[in-house]
């Protein structure tokens, strides 16, 4: 079931660690030989919490095997999308004039399976890292992303 995928040009790579002691990443060891993203910077750079950060336009997740690339689909600041392109989860913010979601965080590299948005004030001239708005699964069967709640 390899898909071929042909990146962004301007699509930046990083190596999920997989190597965490739960369930999941032992799923996803058995599944896979790796998780990697492929992420657009965007243009907004902001310090929060003693760490800097920057914006990102849209992360796409795949999983790779002996056999193949697959592409899982991807997150940015409307939501989480599965393998047809269809919204999962809607990102809940309330854009106004003074207050808007310019991305996702680059947060989200360290910790992609729960994804936070960057929101900008402009009246406190501040940037947030929301709270995560979706909680990421893989569903290994087929080899897309899928939205679930942690607390059932």
């Amino acid at each position: 079931m390899s898909q071929v995928f042909y990146a962004d040009p301007a699509e930046n790579f990083v190596l999920v660690n997989i190597q965490h002691d739960n369930n999941f990443y032992a799923e996803i060891r058995q599944q896979y030989d790796g998780v990697k993203l492929g992420y657009i910077r965007g243009s907004v750079d902001f310090e929060g919490y003693g760490n800097k950060y920057f914006s990102i336009e849209r992360i796409n997740y795949y999983a790779y095997k002996d056999d193949g690339t697959f592409f899982l689909r991807y997150v940015d600041q409307t939501g989480v999308y599965d393998r047809n392109s269809k919204l999962l989860k809607k990102a809940n913010v309330v854009n106004t004039a003074t207050r808007f979601c310019v991305g996702v965080s680059s947060a989200a590299l360290e910790n992609p399976f729960a994804p936070n948005l960057v929101i900008q004030d402009t009246q406190k001239h501040t940037f947030l890292n929301t709270n995560v708005f979706a909680y990421i699964k893989i569903d290994f069967q087929n080899s897309c992303l899928l939205v679930y709640d942690p607390m059932r």
